[in-house]
């Protein structure tokens, strides 16, 4: 797994409110995370990054998803990704970062916070660590940077955890209960809260498991339901 850290201007050299930055002080800000992100690849022997997970918001951006960039196009990249006109991660072997429009880097790397503050503290930032909560567009971003094939194919099966269940559940009421009703509906819950189990076990592959105590209250609270929609349907 790697640390991820977040990275921030001193307090000493910003403001709350983004509309007091002026033009020197806001090319500070830009020049201050691309010399601090420079070094930190530097110090990885990363020479260029790939742009993923593009969404272009407000404008137009040279990026394009899948484009390699150099150390030389990292302060073209978090300038428009500070002035919201677009997110991107930028990502290589075992490393991956991503600016904020809230004037934050995040970064994932294998250095330690010591190495990272070393390196980052000269340029005016303080770094803290950041773990990223379960189910959120980051908490699996280190796994897809690593699997970008494997990613596609852990995704469908998540998918298909979550619905065969449902599936399964309407072809076997039709065979016990020909004629639908209102009670199908509990059964449908119940399918579904099985399939969040089922997809509990999936979720291991991307180191993201909630733990053996949800999966067996959700397989049977759900298995339950389904079974007592059918038994009142019959």
């Amino acid at each position: 797994m790697l640390n991820t850290y977040c990275i921030e201007i001193k307090q000493a050299e910003s403001d709350s409110s983004e509309e007091l930055y002026t033009d020197k002080q806001y090319a500070q800000i830009i020049s201050s995370f691309a010399n601090a992100l420079r070094e930190v690849l530097i110090a990885h022997k990363i020479q260029g990054l790939v742009v993923r997970d593009l969404i272009k918001t407000e404008g137009k951006v040279q990026w394009k998803n899948g484009q390699k960039i150099g150390l030389d196009q990292l302060p073209s990249v978090i300038k428009d990704c500070l002035a919201g006109k677009c997110t991107c991660r930028l990502s290589a072997e075992n490393f991956f970062a991503h600016a904020e429009e809230d004037h934050t880097l995040f970064i994932g790397t294998q250095l330690s916070l010591h190495s990272v503050q070393h390196i980052v503290d000269p340029f005016g930032l303080t770094i803290s660590p950041f773990k990223y909560s379960y189910f959120t567009r980051e908490s699996d971003y280190e796994f897809k940077t690593h699997h970008p094939i494997l990613y596609k194919f852990v995704v469908m099966l998540g998918m298909l955890a979550l619905f065969v269940p449902m599936i399964g559940y309407l072809v076997i009421a039709s065979v016990f209960v020909p004629e639908s009703n209102a009670w199908m509906l509990l059964g449908l819950v119940g399918s579904f809260v099985v399939g969040v189990g089922l997809f509990n076990f999936v979720a291991i592959i991307m180191k993201q498991y909630l733990g053996l105590r949800l999966s067996v209250l959700t397989l049977t609270t759900g298995l339950a339901l389904m079974a007592f929609s059918i038994w009142l349907q019959m």
